[in-house]
């Protein structure tokens, strides 16, 4: 559902899990990585597929996550679809600088 309405009302998306930080790594990757993980790709599969139908809706949008105090899964997360990890101040200068570059961002489109 989450998806869907993504897909159809946005041009950019950012999803927030604003508990993850209270589970621990196994319960982060058990039952948040997931859910957040199938939410950018179906997001992104879908923005593609409207866009193909709907004059004016972009090809891509970016998709930002941002997991609170989740600092336990940023490597988790950099290797999902997302393009943008919002970070909080519960994550270290030396822990940010390790991390894997992330996607590309979207070439822009152009609205016909």
């Amino acid at each position: 559902m989450c998806s869907k309405i993504l897909t159809r009302f946005c041009f950019m998306g950012q999803v927030f899990d604003s508990w993850g930080g209270e589970l621990s790594k196994a319960h982060f990757e058990e039952f948040s990585l997931p859910y957040l993980a199938r939410i950018a790709k179906e997001v992104k599969e879908r923005v593609k597929q409207a866009s193909a139908t709907t004059e004016g809706l972009p090809e891509r949008i970016p998709m930002t996550c941002f997991a609170r105090n989740a600092h336990h899964a940023l490597e988790a997360l950099s290797a999902t679809e997302y393009n943008v990890l919002s970070l909080d101040w519960y994550v270290a200068w030396l822990q940010r600088r390790q991390l894997p570059p992330p996607p590309p961002p979207p070439p822009p489109t152009h609205q016909k």
